[in-house]
């Protein structure tokens, strides 16, 4: 077999300049990062953090942060657990130490492993003659034209999403076939991805059944590797939420609460309320106390999720009118209230879920990676964070851009749909297990869309954050396609 790599996929140095520029085409184009109303939030609970541990000279993040969703300290008894320390601590540090725009590196360089491991992987175990750098810029650049480079200059752990899901993919394919660097590498990106947002964590455990289905045809006696590998992530994933919950507790004499998005999702579309209205008075019940509260107004736009989580007016708060003792209570039963209204409304739950998601699916615009007006005001006038650190960029202020960018990247996304399909269904030179890791990444795109759709609120933030990645899949079946073509075509040559 000829090893020699002809065609557009061999110029690896200038594929991999090629996906570099472009990565930047957004921060260039707004003259600096994006921001999201949250970014604050987990600024300031990374400045917070490496001051209790003297990291930081007490100014440095003594101020007060702007805004209602900013502060990771709510009172001086509660801490915010719902954002992640993990990437908090990375913008805190970049911020403090270096320079912020260094995250996009940081983004670029896991997403670029992310593919390129995947690829060398393929190379080995597949024996096909590719450049794994040239197929994996040429992948990149192509995933730039879509919604990429939007979350590699958004300050938010959202880039991360993607990483996981490539991981996840990868190891529902090829786990019995990597060696133990290769599954090293695997599992430092796995974890960073898992470390980085609760809803990567949900993705992650949801995708274990599905793994374990999928590994099953291509891995055979082997399949139980790949879900294992995941299910490691996942209880690493918890461990750290126990660890920071018990530091929290030492350290600062504080609760940590979490935000519960299941039962406000559930609020809002129905079933939570209804069962609310059936059950309550009940000392048993916390979320009673949200029950109550709920009734202080009767304007509609109170039962929507992001109005009973963040909301603190009169006519519209609720959850934020608690005691923080209240508060707290509600977000630990999240979990087990859900499955009391699953159990006592079964069909109008699944309904809600499904429904969610085929919306979630449905949402991919890049509209909300661009600070509106609440973003503004939280980032910019936060105290607690330096003042050139973020600007008001220019496609904020001019946002004719938005619709073209849409309609070109909806036909981007269909195609590449299309592509995907077309050399999953036909008979193709692409083998069985590089098959399976793109119907997993299919399937993990679905699966963010059932956690931050289902159980959180559908969002054009959570579907464009990995809708890119099939443009990036696409360019990959292609390229690994026709390698596996010059294989079959060198086969039996003289060498």
């Amino acid at each position: 077999m000829s090893d020699k790599v002809s065609g557009p996929f061999r110029y690896g140095g200038l594929w991999l300049l090629a996906a570099l520029v472009m990565s930047l085409s957004v921060y260039v184009l707004n003259g600096g990062l994006l921001y999201y109303f949250d970014t604050a939030g987990y600024m300031i609970q990374g400045l917070n953090t490496l001051e209790i541990l003297n990291l930081l000279p007490a100014q440095a993040a003594a101020g007060e942060g702007g805004g209602g969703g900013g502060a990771q300290v709510d009172t001086g008894n509660t801490v915010n657990g719902s954002r992640s320390l993990f990437y908090g601590l990375i913008v805190a540090g970049l911020t403090s130490f270096a320079r912020l725009e260094l995250i996009m590196v940081l983004g670029f360089a896991t997403i670029f492993a992310s593919v390129w491991l995947l690829l060398r992987v393929v190379q080995r175990a597949d024996q096909v003659a590719l450049s794994p750098i040239a197929v994996a810029g040429a992948s990149v650049f192509v995933a730039c034209f879509g919604a990429l480079p939007f979350y590699l200059a958004y300050v938010m752990p959202d880039i991360l999403a993607p990483v996981l899901i490539l991981v996840i993919a990868l190891l529902a394919g090829y786990a019995n076939r990597m060696n133990v660097w290769e599954l090293a590498l695997a599992l430092v990106l796995g974890f960073a991805a898992v470390l980085s947002h609760p809803s990567h964590l949900a993705i992650a455990g949801l995708s274990i059944p599905v793994v374990a289905v999928i590994a099953a045809f291509v891995q055979r006696r082997s399949f139980w590797i790949a879900p294992a590998l995941i299910g490691v992530l996942v209880l690493g994933a918890v461990a750290e939420r126990q660890v920071f919950k018990s530091q929290v507790t030492e350290r600062t004499g504080s609760a940590v609460v979490y935000n519960p998005y299941i039962t406000a999702r559930l609020i809002q579309d129905g079933p939570a309320y209804a069962y609310l209205a059936d059950h309550c008075p009940d000392a048993a019940i916390a979320t009673c106390a949200l029950y109550e509260a709920l009734q202080n107004s009767d304007d509609p736009m109170r039962l929507t999720a992001s109005h009973i989580i963040f909301e603190k007016t009169e006519q519209l708060g609720s959850l934020r009118h608690l005691d923080d003792q209240a508060q707290k209570a509600i977000g630990d039963e999240q979990y087990r209230f859900f499955f009391s209204v699953l159990m006592n409304r079964p069909v109008h739950t699944i309904g809600a879920l499904l429904g969610n998601t085929l919306e979630q699916a449905s949402h991919f615009g890049v509209y909300q990676t661009i600070p509106n007006d609440n973003a503004r005001r939280n980032v910019l006038e936060s105290a607690k964070i330096p003042d050139d650190t973020f600007i008001d960029g220019r496609l904020r202020r001019d946002q004719g851009w938005n619709n073209p960018v849409y309609v070109f990247q909806t036909a981007l996304y269909a195609v590449s749909l299309v592509v995907i399909l077309a050399l999953l269904i036909k008979p193709s030179p692409v083998s069985g297990r590089m098959k399976a890791v793109a119907a997993m990444l299919v399937l993990g795109i679905l699966i963010n869309a059932f956690v931050c759709g289902g159980l959180s609120q559908p969002a054009a933030r959570y579907g464009a954050r990995v809708i890119w990645l099939l443009p990036l899949m696409a360019v990959i079946l292609l390229g690994v396609s026709r390698a596996q073509v010059l294989r079959s075509g060198t086969m039996g040559q003289p060498q």
